[in-house]
Formats: structure tokens, C-alpha cells, sequence
């Protein structure tokens, strides 16, 4: 005997529930209120930007300002709330004005996970980042150094998005169960 269509529908409408949603876990990535939410030795500029009003500058022109362990490093960093053993993905936009040497340096809780250095000049805004980045704690440490001899490295419009959530199957039980409830619910509006 073919099973009826309609006892599919609880199994089809539970598979077909959407994954949770995807919010950017970085306060004031667009540094559009300066630099809150960081903390820094950058300054802010309204004169280079890749959207909005503001962009991040590290005006530091020596190479301890990529060296994470040098007093003397150009640092922004932020403190992102996670989710021990959550995949994230990072992506931001950098223009480099001034020639080379050029650096930076982003570390993901401490683990170096972008570099770039002597990128050419005139390239304005280019868009970079790194995925797959697992979380150890409920709160991961995002940082960026950088340089340019002899001018500035601009950052801007930084996300950091937790990845995908795949949502639990129902367990065969709880299918079973309600399929079996909803014929019981058309034989009540029969009889009404």
C-alpha cells in the first residue's frame, strides 16, 4: 500500500527548517565610531576609505611593528565573543598608500592566520581573509599589526562570521510520532 503524501509533510517541513542565522561578532567593523570597541595604537581616518566615513591607519613605519612579541607593535585587536569548537571565517579590506617596506600581520587567538608584505602601491581597497578558523574558548582574540615605510596601511570593514550551523536531524522516533499525530488532527476536523 503507497503511504499517503501527507505523512511525509512532518519529515519534509523538519528537514527544511533554516540553519541559524549569521551576524558579524565585530563591534564597529567599519569603524564608523572611531576606534570603539577596539583596542589600539592605530588612529582613525576619514580621508581613505572603502566604505562609510572612517577606516583604521597604522602609521607605524618599523619592522617591530609586525613583531607581536615588540613592545613597540602597531596593534588593533578586539576581543570576539565565540563559540568553543565554532569554524569562523574572517574578511576585511586593506589599502597600503606610501611604497614598500609594507606589512601586516592579523593573528586569530594568538595564531598567525594572514600575512601580506610588500604589497605594490596604487592598488587602493583589496579585500582579503582567512576561513576555517576554529575557536578555543568563548571569547577569541582578533588582531591586526601593521606598517608602511614611510606612510600608512588602511583597514576597514572587518567580519568575522560564524559558520554555518547544520541543525540536528530529528531523531526517526520523533518523525514517526508526528506522523502518526497528524491524521489524528484531520480526523478532528472531520468531525467539527
Amino acid at each position: 500500500m503507497p503511504t499517503p503524501r501527507w505523512l511525509a509533510l512532518p519529515l519534509v517541513l523538519t528537514l527544511a527548517l533554516p540553519g541559524a542565522a549569521r551576524a558579524n561578532i565585530v563591534v564597529n567593523g567599519g569603524f564608523e565610531a572611531v576606534l570603539s570597541g577596539w583596542s589600539n595604537n592605530w588612529s582613525s581616518e576619514n580621508t581613505i576609505v572603502h566604505s562609510g566615513s572612517r577606516s583604521a591607519a597604522s602609521g607605524c613605519q618599523d619592522p617591530t611593528c609586525v613583531d607581536p612579541n615588540s613592545p613597540a607593535r602597531s596593534f588593533l585587536t578586539q576581543d570576539l565573543p565565540t563559540v568553543a569548537g565554532g569554524v569562523y571565517s574572517l574578511d576585511f579590506f586593506v589599502n597600503q598608500v606610501g611604497g614598500t617596506p609594507n606589512a601586516l600581520r592579523v593573528y586569530w587567538g594568538g595564531t598567525l592566520v594572514f600575512a601580506m608584505a610588500d604589497t605594490p602601491d596604487g592598488l587602493g581597497f583589496v579585500e582579503h581573509g582567512a576561513s576555517n578558523l576554529t575557536a578555543v574558548g568563548n571569547t577569541t582574540t582578533l588582531t591586526f599589526l601593521g606598517r608602511n615605510d614611510p606612510d600608512t596601511v588602511y583597514l576597514d570593514d572587518v567580519s568575522v562570521l560564524q559558520a554555518a550551523v547544520p541543525q540536528p536531524l530529528p531523531e526517526p522516533g520523533t518523525v514517526a510520532l508526528v506522523g502518526a499525530a497528524v491524521p489524528g488532527l484531520f480526523s478532528l476536523r472531520r468531525r467539527a
